[in-house]
């Protein structure tokens, strides 16, 4: 990847940028995704909880 000179391309930079942000951005919606199913399965769950514990 880097050149001869030992100076990388400059649109080998740009990619390696670009990529980067790429990743950080499918992490950050990873994470929100992972916080929210989370938080919706809890709720679920504790609906289910509370319903059954009525019944009793």
């Amino acid at each position: 990847m880097v050149a001869v000179s030992g100076i990388p391309e400059k649109s080998e930079i740009k990619t390696e940028q670009s990529r980067f942000g790429w990743e950080k951005l499918f992490i950050f919606v990873t994470v929100r995704w992972v916080q929210w199913i989370y938080i919706f399965v809890r709720s679920v769950i504790e609906i289910i909880f509370v319903y059954q514990t009525s019944q009793l």
